[in-house]
């Protein structure tokens, strides 16, 4: 973390590409059991998700509490090709219909258009030129990987500015996998999960998404970040959010 009111964390993803009729009345009850149990197993599993996603950090310090955007962000596009800048348009405009009446919207300078004002900086970029990049943005890189995000937040765990960087080496299908994912991140849920392998946040050992979607448990969770949820929220709101709104998305 920075000092002061200037705060920040960095998020990665790793340097190796990952591949997202009753008899009576005590049978009615067996049989309805193994149901009752994988509901409250399943909505457990589903909770573990959110807090996993929205308060714990890929890399660095737990954060304990959430952090997105409350202005709406700006995106430029510095390097890749007409395909990639083609991604981050399609996935604004995926996130701006998800995100619609929630206060918050993204978009896309346009190409060549100065850098002035933009919120979310994506550089695509060879590699090697990562330390460097992170050194001219103000933070620090961890080598070996392809993929990487740093965003900074103030004291009120207002996301404020965030760089994205995307490896140009990566072929076409993960540069786009990469772009969906680390954008994503950057908008608050920060960390992977081993839960659901169908979701742009999943990562177990060294198996990760490929998803060049958002998941449908995705696109619920970026709903209730952005609908129930306020900057700076602990583990206890999130539960409390949850039980109240998560099952009526």
């Amino acid at each position: 973390m920075h000092a002061g009111n200037r705060a920040g964390a960095y998020f990665i993803r790793r340097g190796v590409w990952r591949w997202l009729i009753p008899i009576g009345a005590v049978l009615g009850i067996l049989v309805l059991a193994p149901h009752i149990s994988w509901g409250h197993s399943h909505e457990a599993k589903t909770l573990r998700f959110v807090e996993q996603v929205l308060l714990e950090s890929e890399y660095g310090q737990r954060f304990g509490a959430v952090t997105r955007w409350v202005k709406s962000p700006k995106i430029r596009v510095v390097g890749g090709t007409e395909e990639d800048r083609l991604a981050v348009t399609a996935l604004v405009d995926e996130l701006n219909e998800l995100l619609d009446g929630m206060g918050v919207s993204l978009t896309v300078a346009r190409f060549g258009e100065a850098d002035i004002g933009a919120d979310i900086k994506v550089i695509i970029a060879p590699l090697q030129n990562f330390p460097r990049l992170a050194r001219g943005h103000d933070f620090e890189y961890v080598e070996g990987n392809v993929g990487f995000f740093y965003i900074w937040f103030d004291h009120q765990y207002e996301i404020t500015q965030a760089v994205v960087l995307i490896g140009a080496e990566l072929t076409s299908g993960e540069r786009q996998a990469t772009i969906v994912q680390e954008i994503t991140q950057a908008l608050g849920p920060a960390n992977d999960s081993p839960l659901f392998p169908s979701s742009v946040f999943f990562e177990r050992g060294e198996v990760g998404s490929t998803a060049t979607r958002l998941a449908p448990i995705d696109r619920k969770l970026l709903r209730f970040l952005y609908t129930h949820l306020r900057p700076g929220d602990d583990a206890e709101a999130i539960r409390r959010a949850f039980e109240q709104h998560w099952g009526s998305q």
